[in-house]
């Protein structure tokens, strides 16, 4: 069993994928801390004006709350407008965006689930079979990053893998001893035609979605080593 615990992001780059791709189960991991400036409700596109930041509107964002208890207020229309003029001249616009409308037209307030139905719905896309359940709905005597061994034991986790950028934050000695093995994914960027040259990689996956043919996607997916 291969498992991955990560906090949700909202239309994430690349290598997000890939890591669900590359495993059995991923928990969502909602009850930690909300971090302002990282890339839970907000990501990068790439528009003819150069890149661009869309971020989701929180009501009352502060990192002293769980990601859980989060909730959105109205904005998310003016995002899926700047999609639309950003992407709407590109190779898979027609059949991706009404996918993008539905994601954005996904009724919750809650933080937690609207990305959840994201991701959810990306998976599709790709092709990516994987079960995906939430921290916040899992009891254990743990919090934090020490719920994340726990965790992996409590689903009997043979693998825990996770994004190269955790390289410094994890020792494998601490997973071997309870027979779980320490991975790192990363990505190898393939560059594609985008609105714009030079290339610019981890881009949000709706980057790639809108200027690349689907029969490449699954070579982008593979396009990773596992450390």
């Amino acid at each position: 069993m291969k498992i991955c615990i990560m906090q949700p992001y909202f239309l994430p780059y690349l290598g997000y994928w890939q890591l669900l791709k590359y495993a059995d189960k991923y928990i969502i991991f909602d009850d930690v801390n909300y971090i302002k400036k990282g890339h839970i409700n907000r990501n990068k596109i790439l528009l003819k004006t150069g890149l661009h930041q869309f971020t989701l509107p929180i009501e009352g964002a502060s990192q002293n709350k769980k990601i859980y208890e989060l909730e959105l207020f109205d904005g998310e229309d003016k995002i899926l407008k700047t999609i639309t003029q950003g992407y709407k001249n590109t190779t898979n616009f027609k059949v991706i965006y009404p996918i993008i409308e539905e994601i954005f037209n996904f009724k919750s307030k809650l933080l937690v689930d609207f990305i959840e139905h994201s991701i959810k719905k990306i998976c599709e896309l790709l092709a990516i079979e994987i079960e995906i359940i939430k921290s916040s709905e899992i009891v254990l005597d743990a919090s934090g990053v020490n719920k994340i061994i726990p965790l992996c034991r409590l689903y009997s986790a043979d693998v825990y893998i996770n994004p190269i950028g955790g390289i410094d934050l994890y020792k494998k000695e601490d997973f071997t001893e309870h027979n779980i093995e320490l991975k790192f994914i990363k990505a190898i960027p393939i560059e594609y035609k985008q609105l714009k040259i030079p290339f610019h990689p981890n881009l949000s996956i709706l980057d790639l979605l809108f200027n690349v043919p689907k029969a490449e996607w699954p070579a982008h997916l593979e396009s990773y080593e596992v450390l």
